[in-house]
């Protein structure tokens, strides 16, 4: 079984780093086959391109991009 989990993201370039830990100490432990999409919604704050700095080091991370705020029900 493969999970895909969706997290909104806007404005939180600071609490990504133990973000990613976390759950990438979960995926490793649970052993489910995962993948985790961040969708930044529209950051001034450097979200996206420290996120996608990221998946260099976490092959479950992917990142989309929205050009402006949307919201959290458009993630």
């Amino acid at each position: 079984m493969k999970l895909s989990v969706i997290i909104p993201a806007h404005n939180e370039v600071e609490n990504l780093p133990v973000l990613f830990r976390e759950l990438d100490k979960m995926i490793r432990e649970s052993g489910i086959d995962c993948e985790v999409i961040l969708v930044d919604d529209g950051s001034t704050d450097g979200t996206y391109e420290r996120a996608k700095e990221a998946t260099k080091q976490y092959r479950w991370l992917k990142v989309a991009k929205h050009g402006k705020q949307l919201g959290v029900s458009e993630a």
